[in-house]
């Protein structure tokens, strides 16, 4: 689309000097999965590891995009032969599941960090295969499905290396459900997202569909939270990317909602970073050696923009004294996030 690539020629402002500064210069002991590398931050995230010498597995779905993604990140890669494509669906558990079994198979000695990055954003209200909204199946259920079932190879790693990662992707958008415009009184958790109900998990007007969305934001901090205090071998972070340059909205122009696609289209344009920049979050989550369990990394106080500042998920992203209590987002996520996918962590 002609407007996006307007949008996205965006003058890149801190990565260039932050990732020869802070990034390692030699990652090639390190093996990285991926979702969502098509396009955006997820793209971004494997040219700059597989630039370093990284192994890297691209998760996507089967497509012309996905090939594209693979050869670009191999021709920039110091070595291509340790860039691989691995089919996966995140609208479909059952190609989750084939997706985590080749992974299993491709890493005997262990996966060093899992990064749960692909998402859709004010998604129409569809639903998948497995009954679900598709934007929470995407954003949430998915990762938290794929991530129980490569549990072992990040355990097998961190009994070697002392360090392997869980990286999930928020937004701003994760704090919409303090809000009382969108969520009343009912804030933090709201297990109706996770049902089958698809006229109880929002509409396709701009108010249902921010529900919708920060619902599946929330879960992503909420989840990056509950790992790092269930268990203490796997370090869990969080990042967020600001506002930047990427197709997440681009099913906008399609959208039943044109105040939202006007508000994300041109409302944003003046305040958005490169997509570049947006990465900082996930890079530093992922590759700082000085990253810890417990974090969120990404703009100060989730600002639009602005080099990746460190914080605490807990007390940065999980509301304040009027808000649902930590500990009950904690289990109310955990225990409908079960039911919907089935998944069983080793430490439980």
């Amino acid at each position: 689309m002609a407007e996006y690539a307007n949008r996205e020629n965006k003058k890149i402002k801190w990565f260039t000097d932050w990732e020869k500064s802070d990034v390692p210069a030699d990652l090639s002991s390190k093996t990285y999965a991926v979702t969502g590398t098509t396009s955006g931050t997820g793209l971004i995230f494997c040219r700059t590891v597989a630039n370093r010498g990284a192994t890297v597995y691209m998760l996507n779905r089967d497509s012309e995009r996905a090939e594209k993604a693979l050869e670009l990140v191999k021709a920039g890669a110091k070595d291509p032969e340790k860039v691989f494509h691995i089919s996966c669906d995140l609208q479909d558990f059952s190609s989750v599941k084939e997706a985590a079994a080749q992974l299993t198979k491709a890493c005997p000695d262990g996966l060093d960090v899992l990064v749960n990055n692909a998402g859709v954003m004010c998604h129409p209200n569809s639903q998948t295969k497995d009954g679900y909204s598709s934007e929470l199946q995407v954003n949430h259920l998915s990762h938290f499905l794929l991530t129980a079932e490569v549990w072992g190879l990040l355990e097998k790693k961190a009994d070697e290396t002392g360090d392997a990662r869980v990286v999930n992707h928020t937004s701003g958008a994760s704090q919409l459900v303090f809000m009382t415009a969108f969520f009343g009184f009912k804030r933090g958790v709201n297990p109706r997202y996770f049902e089958k109900d698809m006229k109880r998990v929002g509409g396709d007007g701009f108010v249902g569909r921010m529900q919708r969305y920060g619902q599946t934001k929330f879960a992503n901090v909420v989840f990056s939270h509950a790992l790092a205090t269930k268990q203490s071998k796997v370090k869990s972070l969080v990042a967020h990317p600001g506002v930047c340059t990427t197709p997440l909205t681009n099913h906008h122009s399609d959208s039943q909602s044109p105040f939202m696609t006007r508000m994300f289209k041109k409302g944003f344009d003046k305040g958005e970073q490169s997509c570049e920049d947006g990465t900082m979050g996930i890079l530093a989550c992922a590759c700082l050696a000085t990253a810890g369990s417990g974090e969120l990394h990404g703009p100060k106080s989730f600002n639009f923009d602005g080099l990746p500042a460190k914080s605490d998920i807990k007390n940065t992203a999980m509301g304040t004294w009027f808000s649902q209590k930590p500990e009950v987002s904690v289990e109310k996520l955990w225990e409908v996030s079960k039911k919907a996918t089935g998944a069983i962590f080793p430490f439980e």
